[in-house]
């Protein structure tokens, strides 16, 4: 909605526009005008609060028309209450007391986890087929406006409403835990095709095939209903006497205490929920005749006698599950376990067939004990002549372990032998290796020193040559020794030369022909 009115505007003087305060003892609400020169009060609406405007002038209002109706532009506008309201703010053009009056209503607010529903109050009314004012996308193209509920809803939070075109309801938001699933029934929309189908078509009118996620929805409770079924496991107590019993084939009343555990199956709530109703009505409806169907069926093929015995009561638990799944679980229904607890017949027969059952297990006890002893004679016996072989497989083989172990040893001692004459061969070898090796070492050494005596002689034999004679060179290797170091020898009388000087003065010049002589 417009926060101001778009039509007809009357012609003003110049304003001077003072502010003044009212107040209304009635409601304590404070209401704001603004004077102009001529002395005339304009509108002003305060914070929290809209503007609801009344026109003294325009048309009459329609036959049977509350608010006035929109016009088009350049049309003389109606008198009466407007459809549009104005905002909390000063108005100082367009609306002067001689041509409007005027009233303030709070702001409409819509608490939290709320939702809020509108019901318009003015517009032609609705059509047989139709539930809401704004469902017919003709009318609106047409500019018709009805009067009635409106499908689209007001979210949490605060809106201008004019309260005297509008009605508001103001609904809790709905709430699917997430144990839970939501079946969805639209009351607006097309007709489904076939009329006979328990589930609609998605956006036809009727239950929806789909159910709904767990959470929150804002809905509007006119247009569509949502029904939170539980998805979460259920049981069915089976008590004595209470709910589920049947006769043998016999004739006896049996009851049976135990329990059912079950569910629905997810895409089947929405069917399961058209067909018969809640989870409660579910097990009353569907389960319950299905448990005391199924047991009577298998119940009257045995005896009463034969729901003594803790086989028995397996086999029927096994059955009864299997028939019962087979009968639930197409209508959308999970059968997760069955126990049967306790399978109780009448006490008058109770008693005997008990008593008759006990001492059939004891004589087949004493059966069983007598065999035991037959078994352990016959084992006693059986053991003694088993003994003997087992002795003599014993003797045998502690024999065949001595040979074993003398020809093993023996086999080592022959190879330690064998060993030790290896060894020895290796050690003779390497010895004659090594003292070839020794007289060859030998050889090459007496080799080296010949050559290099040799070689020396060879080297001598070539300088004495080269001197003249033996006498020349050691003569010259005399003198190349004593040159170095003739002031020394000269100067010093100890020693070999001075002793052979004092061995010429000694001997006088009679030994100097013998010199001359050794010199020839």
């Amino acid at each position: 909605m417009s926060s101001s009115y778009s039509g007809y505007k009357p012609k003003l003087p110049r304003i001077l526009a003072v502010l003044v305060i009212l107040v209304l003892a009635g409601t304590g609400l404070a209401m704001f005008g603004v004077f102009g020169t001529s002395g005339e009060v304009f509108p002003q609406v305060p914070p929290g609060f809209v503007g609801i405007m009344i026109s003294k002038t325009g048309r009459p209002l329609p036959p049977g028309a509350v608010v006035a109706p929109a016009v088009r532009p350049g049309e003389e506008p109606y008198q009466g209450i407007q459809q549009d309201v104005l905002m909390p703010g000063w108005y100082l053009t367009g609306y002067n007391p001689y041509d409007w009056d005027w009233s303030y209503a709070p702001l409409t607010q819509i608490p939290p986890d709320h939702v809020g529903v509108l019901t318009r109050l003015f517009g032609e009314p609705l059509p047989d087929w139709q539930l809401f004012a704004d469902e017919n996308p003709a009318d609106g193209a047409s500019g018709i406006v009805r009067k009635g509920i409106l499908r689209k809803t007001l979210e949490p939070g605060t809106h201008p409403i004019n309260t005297l075109a509008y009605d508001v309801l103001i609904v809790p938001k709905l709430q699917i835990d997430s144990g839970q699933l939501g079946v969805r029934t639209l009351r607006y929309g097309k007709l489904p095709t076939d009329a006979k189908a328990l589930l609609s078509e998605t956006g036809s009118r009727g239950v929806q095939k789909e159910p709904l996620a767990p959470g929150s929805y804002y809905m509007n409770p006119f247009a569509e209903s949502i029904s939170p079924v539980s998805r979460q496991s259920h049981r069915l107590d089976l008590g004595i006497g209470g709910k589920l019993s049947f006769p043998s084939s016999d004739g006896f009343e049996i009851f049976v205490t135990g329990t059912v555990e079950w569910s629905l199956q997810d895409e089947f709530v929405p069917l399961v929920f058209v067909k018969y109703g809640t989870s409660e009505e579910t097990e009353t409806k569907l389960l319950l005749p299905a448990t005391r169907a199924k047991s009577r069926l298998q119940g009257s093929r045995k005896p009463a006698r034969e729901f003594i015995t803790g086989t028995t009561r397996q086999t029927f638990q096994d059955e009864f599950a299997r028939d019962l799944r087979q009968v639930v679980e197409p209508e959308g229904v999970h059968v997760h376990s069955v126990l049967i607890s306790g399978i109780e017949p009448p006490h008058d027969i109770a008693q005997p067939i008990r008593e008759r059952e006990i001492s059939l297990l004891e004589r087949e006890q004493y059966e069983k004990q007598k065999d035991a002893e037959r078994s352990r004679a016959a084992l006693v016996s059986q053991s003694e002549i088993q003994k003997r072989p087992e002795a003599l497989a014993k003797a045998s083989a502690r024999n065949v372990e001595t040979i074993t172990e003398a020809k093993r040893e023996q086999e080592v001692d022959l190879i330690v032998a064998q060993n030790q004459v290896d060894v020895a061969a290796l050690e003779r070898e390497a010895a004659v290796k090594q003292a070839e090796a020794i007289r060859a070492t030998g050889l090459a050494e007496a080799e080296v020193t010949r050559v290099r005596l040799t070689a020396q002689a060879e080297a001598l034999k070539a300088k004495v040559a080269a001197y003249g004679g033996g006498t020349a060179f050691a003569r010259t290797t005399l003198f190349e020794k004593l040159a170095p170091r003739i002031d020394s020898i000269l100067s010093s009388t100890d020693g070999p030369i001075a002793s052979v000087f004092e061995q010429f003065v000694k001997e006088g010049p009679a030994s100097r022909p013998a010199e001359k002589e050794e010199q020839r």
